[in-house]
């Protein structure tokens, strides 16, 4: 035992020096791979990694001009960042850059070796020419076969299967122009009515209109007595398990927990709203409305702990419902694992990594700031003088996954984020020729970014217009250029002028039932979209007008 302790013991020191009364790990400058050329900038930072091998950084100069390059796990920059900028990554191994002095397109390999030359005029270009195509997304949910004939109750109705143990079963024909005022109800195999009766609503209508299979576990539902408010039902059994009392409900359906969002409030306003996780294995709720707001962290599907906030503090909870880093003690940085945290404590507005007791782990006291990288493989740090680099996380296992402190039920790493500065954006916008002011809009990396449903608002009625649905499970955001939009009340809403938090959005896009990649960042638990690339998959046009700094789109 004292020879596998002394083993330990030597690792550390290898990767940095330890504090022998505490076992807490401090790094110094010689443990660090500092990055060159990142002094005299505005800003330099590792805003995230483009695979397993490679991590972006941005430089932005005291003009606000921005540079972006990546670096390899020895903080080496594999492009010239001066002459090139990273736009993405292909296949894993390949990355789409952009030549600044002759706005033309080419890729290099991930060792920064050139494999299309800078000659093309669209990134669609170069993915012919290195034979990449996009795929479509195909996945299609397993409908079961029904063996049984046709119940003898719903002779002569008409219904569909909806779930693995449920029929939707329409109970009214009037108004066959209108089906919104068509009633419903839900009926298990053998035919019987397992339900009360319910309307249609917009959340609803494509499932039903179009007789849609759902593997949900859960249904937003609006009552028969049409109310204007929503519950919600069950799947499994047709039970209605939350009362028709919200304007909206918002859930998210991952392996073992529902996460659902319940609006009280007519605007939608999150932190009016009752936050609730249900437990598929235990099939019990959990209530969260105690917290102004919360997040959750997953892998693999699966929730593996949650981010709380309430009165502007935040902490770390179970699934459970139970407080592991209770409220006010820390800022929450970023979560690694199911029990290892980077967090800011508040008492010395230090930076540690923490277990889910608050042990800490490894100290950052010598760095200003310190972030995780790879998936907690590495950190970034920085200082005051604007140096900034690299380290390895010496708490790696074998496999060079985030070692674990105690074991818990369920093991599994954390979801990545990286956060960047939206900054507000305070250029004037003009839709068709009119003036639309105080818009939430952002800049970043040299772009404007639009929320999607404020720009499906402006492009209502005009023949740019596109329809906006979400699919919770799936994280699809579904456009149907075309269809009219149906607004939800939240759009247009002036904003606050501040700078705001933004992460990259990993939310997928479907235009017209094509799976489509673009630029996007979620900012306040909205996505934002770069606006030229939006405007062109979508069929406006997007101009700027130098002399009045104003963004103009024609629809």
């Amino acid at each position: 035992m004292k020879k596998a302790v002394s083993l330990l013991v030597a690792i550390l020191l290898l990767v940095g020096s330890v504090n022998a009364d505490e076992s807490v790990v401090c790094f110094n400058d010689n443990d660090i791979k500092w990055l060159k050329d990142v002094k005299g900038y505005h800003r330099v930072s590792i805003i995230g990694t483009f695979n397993d091998k490679l991590a972006i950084v941005e430089k932005v100069d005291n003009n606000f001009k921005l540079k972006r390059g990546c670096i390899n796990k020895n903080g080496e920059s594999i492009i010239d960042e001066n002459k090139y900028d990273c736009v993405s990554l292909i296949e894993g191994d390949k990355l789409l850059a952009y030549d600044k002095k002759t706005n033309k397109y080419g890729a290099f390999d991930i060792n920064g070796k050139i494999i299309a030359l800078f000659n093309f005029s669209s990134k669609e270009a170069v993915y012919k020419n290195i034979g990449y195509k996009k795929q479509k997304n195909e996945n299609k949910p397993n409908i079961p076969t029904n063996t049984k004939s046709t119940p003898k109750q719903l002779e002569g109705y008409d219904f569909f299967r909806i779930s693995k143990n449920l029929y939707c079963v329409k109970s009214t024909y009037k108004n066959e122009q209108n089906p919104f005022i068509e009633k419903y109800y839900f009926a298990n195999l053998e035919g019987d009515k397992v339900s009360k009766e319910y309307f249609y609503n917009v959340n609803t209508f494509d499932l039903f209109s179009s007789k849609i299979y759902t593997e949900k576990r859960f249904l937003s539902v609006s009552d028969a007595e049409r109310s204007g408010h929503v519950g919600l039902v069950d799947l499994e059994t047709g039970k209605e398990i939350l009362p028709h009392k919200y304007y909206n409900i918002d859930f998210f359906e991952l392996n073992d927990y529902v996460l659902i969002t319940a609006y009280t409030d007519y605007y939608l306003d999150s932190d009016k709203a009752e936050h609730i996780i249900f437990d598929k294995k235990n099939n019990k709720f959990v209530d969260f409305s105690d917290y102004d707001r919360i997040f959750y962290n997953s892998k693999s599907d699966k929730v593996i702990n949650v981010y709380i906030e309430k009165d502007g503090k935040s902490g770390i909870a179970l699934p459970s419902g139970k407080v592991i880093l209770k409220l006010g003690d820390y800022n929450i940085g970023a979560v690694l694992s199911e029990n290892m945290f980077l967090v800011r404590k508040i008492a010395n507005d230090k930076t540690y990594l923490v277990d889910s007791n608050g042990k800490e782990l490894i100290s950052f006291d010598n760095y200003k700031w310190a972030s995780p990288i790879w998936g907690g493989e590495y950190f970034s740090v920085s200082k005051d003088d604007g140096s900034i680099g690299i380290v390895k996380n010496p708490l790696l296992n074998s496999n060079n996954k985030v070692q674990e402190q105690n074991t818990v039920e369920e093991k599994k790493d954390s979801l990545e984020k990286a956060k960047v500065t939206a900054k507000y954006s305070t250029q004037n916008l003009k839709v068709n020729g009119k003036v639309i002011e105080n818009l939430e809009v952002y800049h970043i990396d040299g772009h404007n970014f639009f929320k999607l449903r404020d720009i499906a608002m402006l492009a209502k009625g005009t023949e740019s217009k596109f329809s906006v649905n979400w699919n919770g499970k799936k994280k699809i955001i579904s456009i149907k250029i075309g269809s009219e939009y149906k607004e939800k009340g939240t759009e247009l809403k002036a904003g606050d002028g501040q700078d705001k938090d933004g992460y990259k959005s990993n939310d997928k896009l479907e235009i017209n039932g094509e799976m489509v990649q673009l630029n996007a960042y979620k900012i306040n638990g909205n996505n934002y979209y770069e606006i030229r690339p939006l405007g062109k998959a979508l069929g406006f046009s997007v101009g700027w007008d130098k002399a009045s700094k104003t963004v103009e789109l024609e629809m």
